[in-house]
């Protein structure tokens, strides 16, 4: 069987080059004997490298002989361009980044070539002028597969009725392919150089580790002669044993970067695992072996690791905590949630090979070399159409129409529905489908600080026109005023109800724009709160949640405080289009409950937001808006309660009076 797999396995990563060799066990276990021919940007020999790779330029004349295509894994489904320092095709005809995955997605589509997803992530926004391809691909696909539920959200409206499964990164296969027959163990020829009598503990050669390899040179010294063996796991993205060669010069290290095999069998036989790689975690976990990760390094795709108790934070300070930790290492049995991962790791394997078997009448087309380069003449053309006005909007789609006319007339109606999707997406007349304002990928991939507390800022999460209609449209109904000192902090503001606690529904919707009732929904969605739990790397699934507009006019304030004990998490979203700093009104993040000893300021303009998780520390305040501001200041509270909570802003039976703050 012929098999073609897409990716970026032309990288020295160890994840990109599991995925493949991974797939060929898997694969061969369950359909015979297999040819899995790995495409990327570039070229690579089998004599230099751990298999060979040919080039994405060959797959459109090579799916004439392809019996199926896999897509993926890892973070693949991308439109940013920096992938990886200095990483672009070698072929100007080929697209980047989505010339190695959604190009050869639409080309097996377009052959009849079951079209697979083998389990990859999706990374940033999706743009408008990809989403006729993407449901091109995604709905005539045999069998999707991503490695997280925000991912699963993200793709569930490109699918149609295909279904997506969210599984484990498949790298938790890694256990079986070393165990499997027809494997030969690299490792054993080389472990002299570690002294076989001596345990040892791998580090990630990073340099974001130095606190780490001091901490790990104090423990090596206190366990009388463990060995430290730095190996990079991702030179292609920066891997460096500079920084680390000067704390640890005594460790093993190796000449040229070793084979991924052999880092996984390296691996397998440590105590432990000091690193910041996800794909070095996970291959820990497939073999029970603990792992110490810096704290930070435990959101966006890193956030699921929380949830394995073999996964240790690594203490602040060389000394902080040391002992506690040392006593973490060696090798242990797997814990049940790496076991259950594995487990279904092996069921995605065999989904994947049963849509693989099932077999489509091919339909060649003429327009192989264009499919493929398509998404430059959408990108390109959908850039110039967005900044074009009148006439010329409409010279440009004629202009696009006549290039595809040919491949309209020539390929099935699904190769041409992108096409004429893009003509619709600049008719003002045609009916567009509900979509999300809510950005939920910007969310998920945010950055959370942990000084002076744990919280966020975390910007663009609308689109331009998305935020102007909200901004304009801010609520101004069925307000009431909020004053008065509640033994911790004073305040003057206004309020409106906009999902009651614990509620499911929108308070008050007919007064609401199409904008923010759609904005409602999305803060009801299991989207958002996957989205959050990601960022904050907490669970959210079953917290009640309660959301309010705050209307801030002239003198409005709220003094410095932490939060009742009974919130989780507050996440803040602002509308005002601009905002001066020197009229107040802006969030002040705080070291104490003195509202001048701040660490931050964040402005409350529209698509920027603030996440404050609630604990002893978590002091905050806004700032007063000066009388004279040229506007007020507009935003909105979402929090998220511990289970029980009531609300204290909406209390049962609130008869306050309810009023239009415009007057």
């Amino acid at each position: 069987m012929q098999l073609a797999i897409c990716g970026t396995f032309d990288v020295r990563n160890l994840g990109d080059l599991l995925f493949p060799l991974i797939a060929r066990h898997e694969l061969g276990k369950r359909l015979g004997t297999v040819e899995l021919r790995a495409y990327s940007y570039h070229s690579r020999s089998a004599q230099t490298w751990p298999f060979e790779v040919e080039t994405l330029s060959r797959l459109a004349q090579d799916l004439e002989t392809i019996d199926g295509v896999l897509i993926g894994g890892g973070d693949l489904i991308r439109f940013d361009k920096e992938v990886a320092p200095n990483y672009l095709p070698s072929d100007p005809s080929i697209p980047h980044p989505t010339g190695y995955w959604l190009s050869p997605a639409v080309l097996a589509v377009d052959r009849g070539c079951p079209l697979v997803w083998n389990a990859p992530g999706v990374h940033g926004d999706i743009p408008e002028w990809s989403h006729g391809l993407m449901r091109l691909a995604f709905a005539n696909s045999g069998y999707i597969a991503v490695r997280d539920e925000l991912s699963r959200l993200a793709l569930t409206r490109f699918a149609g009725d295909v279904e997506i499964a969210a599984v484990p990164d498949t790298a938790f296969g890694i256990a079986a392919l070393l165990d499997g027959p027809g494997h030969a163990p690299s490792f054993e020829r080389r472990r002299p150089e570690l002294k076989p009598e001596q345990p040892y503990v791998v580090i990630q050669s990073a340099g974001d580790l130095a606190d780490a390899a001091h901490w790990l040179k104090g423990m090596a010294s206190r366990s009388g002669g463990m060995r430290i063996v730095s190996v990079p796991a991702g030179p292609a993205l920066g891997d460096d044993d500079a920084v680390l060669r000067e704390i640890l010069p005594d460790a093993v290290r190796f000449s040229e970067w070793p084979h991924p095999l052999f880092i996984a069998e390296l691996i397998r036989g440590a105590a432990g695992v000091v690193c910041v790689s996800l794909h070095m975690t996970i291959c820990a976990l497939a073999f029970g072996v603990p792992v110490f990760r810096p704290a930070h390094r435990f959101e966006g795709k890193f956030a699921s690791l929380r949830k394995f108790e073999s996964v240790y934070e690594l203490p602040s300070s060389p000394v902080a905590g040391a002992g506690e930790l040392d006593r973490r290492f060696g090798r242990k049995r797997i814990e049940p949630a790496a076991a259950a991962a594995i487990a279904a790791v092996d069921a995605h394997w065999d989904k994947l090979a049963d849509a693989l078997s099932r077999r489509d009448v091919r339909r060649g087309t003429a327009g192989a070399s264009f499919l493929q380069s398509l998404p430059i003449a959408l990108e390109a053309t959908h850039g110039r159409l967005a900044t074009a006005r009148g006439d010329a909007a409409v010279a440009r789609v004629v202009e696009l129409e006549a290039a595809l006319a040919a491949v309209r007339q020539s390929t099935s109606w699904k190769v041409t529905a992108p096409m004429r999707w893009v003509r619709r997406l600049f008719d003002p007349h045609a009916s567009r489908p509900q979509r999300p304002v809510l950005r939920f990928e910007r969310l998920a991939g945010g950055s959370l600080a942990r000084q002076p507390f744990e919280w966020a800022e975390v910007g663009d999460l609308f689109l331009p026109r998305d935020g102007a209609a909200l901004a304009s449209s801010y609520p101004s109904d069925r307000f009431k005023t909020v004053t008065g000192y509640d033994g911790e902090k004073h305040y003057a503001y206004e309020a409106r109800a906009l999902v009651h606690l614990g509620g499911r529904g929108v308070e008050a919707a007919g007064g609401l724009s199409e904008s923010w009732r759609q904005l409602a929904s999305d803060l009801l969605s299991p989207s958002y709160r996957v989205a959050l739990s990601r960022l904050i790397g907490r669970d959210l699934s079953t917290a009640p949640m309660e959301a309010y507009v705050c209307h801030y006019g002239a003198d409005a304030w709220l003094g410095p405080h932490l939060d009742l004990h009974d919130k989780v998490l507050t996440h803040v979203l602002y509308f005002n289009i601009a905002w001066d700093a020197a009229d107040g009104g802006c969030l002040k993040i705080l070291n104490s409950k003195n509202i001048d000893d701040e660490v931050a300021t964040i402005l409350p303009v529209v698509g920027n937001s603030s996440i404050l998780i609630r604990s002893d520390r978590s002091w905050h305040a806004v700032s007063k808006v000066r009388t004279n501001a040229p506007e007020s200041r507009r935003s909105m509270n979402v929090i998220f309660y511990r289970p029980g909570a009531k609300s204290t802003m909406w209390p049962k039976g609130d008869a306050t009076s309810l009023h239009d703050y415009r007057g």
